[in-house]
């Protein structure tokens, strides 16, 4: 596995104001999925190597906002069985859980068809999981903005992009020219 540690920014900085607040995430993927980290790299930036104090997020309280994501590359999830992730067989399955689809009749019944699928946990303080069973590059920054998205509503006082708000400071115009 290779890993990728970002800091992307959730509120700019407002001069006199509040300094810039960025979110932690770190990515985990396996060697033939290195391309995905370039890509993210490539938009959001490297926070450098997370076992030295100065790219510790934890470390620099004045510029993190507290939560922290990470990211998984799994696409051999794809492959595993209904029946060794321990869903239950259709005779013990609930209504819901045959509606949905996770039990199994057959041993060999490959989870979700054997398509891509994410899984995903995120609580009240920021902390995010997601595992994706793919290695499709968009899913990598999409996740990444999700996870800057949920970062925003914890954080408070940031605004998603295009979530249509703004917070507004008192300015003054000293005029557009000035004639000597």
């Amino acid at each position: 596995m290779v890993s990728l540690q970002l800091r992307p920014l959730v509120c700019p900085e407002i001069p006199g104001v509040s300094p810039e607040k960025r979110l932690e995430v770190r990515f985990f993927v396996p060697g033939g999925c290195v391309a995905n980290l370039d890509f993210v790299e490539s938009i959001f930036g490297n926070a450098g190597d997370p076992n030295l104090p100065e790219c510790d997020a934890g470390l620099d309280t004045e510029h993190w906002t507290g939560t922290t994501g990470c990211v998984v590359l799994a696409p051999h999830l794809r492959k595993c069985l209904k029946k060794d992730l321990g869903l239950p067989h259709v005779s013990e399955a609930t209504e819901l859980q045959k509606a949905k689809g996770v039990c199994w009749t057959n041993e060999d019944e490959l989870y979700n068809n054997g398509k891509p699928f994410k899984i995903t946990m995120r609580d009240a303080r920021g902390i995010m999981v997601t595992i994706l069973a793919d290695n499709y590059f968009g899913y990598c920054k999409k996740e990444t903005k999700t996870q800057i998205g949920l970062t925003a509503n914890v954080f408070g006082l940031a605004e998603e992009e295009h979530a249509g708000g703004a917070l507004a400071f008192k300015a003054v115009n000293l005029g557009e020219h000035l004639s000597s």
